[in-house]
């Protein structure tokens, strides 16, 4: 429940068409949302997220093409921020992939369990059932902790651990303050 207050439905549009949609969480209270590049693609010209009740629209702020991650800009919100675990993902690992979807034009939150099938350097592979909407969906563990991301590639389930989302927003957040001054 704690890390589910932070999801948000995401859509991306091309031509007044849905091209995408998907996931993400707040990050910080000044509006940044984390999903995946899956969510919110290169080609869209208009992308929505839904606070609740409220349809907002965002704007890409930074994109890591290595670990399929983007940031989105909204206006500030008062929705929870995510809270990224510190210790890193084990094979084994139980955690929970939490994210959105759309329903008779609501949205609706959906939880599946999930395991820590395998690891390698730059991302986790899940044993978890395959779902179109999984993309940009928060792994969270039994603390509530965010450890992760989701994103699809082909008909596996990944994940782009917590540690590699830090150190995307710090380097965003870096470079924002260098702007600045």
């Amino acid at each position: 429940d704690k890390g589910s207050q932070s999801v948000v439905l995401i859509q991306s549009f091309q031509g007044g068409k849905v091209l995408r949609y998907g996931s993400g969480a707040v990050l910080t209270a000044d509006g940044l949302i984390i999903t995946t590049n899956n969510v919110v693609p290169q080609g869209a010209d208009v992308v929505q997220v839904f606070l609740g009740d409220k349809v907002i629209r965002g704007k890409v702020a930074k994109r890591d093409f290595q670990y399929n991650l983007s940031l989105l800009k909204i206006p500030d919100t008062d929705k929870p921020i995510i809270n990224l675990a510190q210790s890193p993902l084990n094979v084994g690992d139980i955690n929970y992939i939490v994210g959105k979807y759309i329903d008779v034009n609501k949205t609706m939150l959906f939880s599946q369990q999930s395991l820590v099938s395998r690891k390698k350097r730059d991302f986790v592979i899940l044993d978890s059932r395959y779902e179109n909407d999984l993309s940009g969906s928060v792994l969270i563990n039994k603390k509530g902790e965010v450890t992760g991301i989701i994103f699809i590639d082909g008909s596996k389930v990944l994940a782009v651990e917590s540690e590699i989302i830090k150190g995307f927003f710090e380097s965003f957040a870096a470079a924002k303050t260098n702007e600045q001054k």
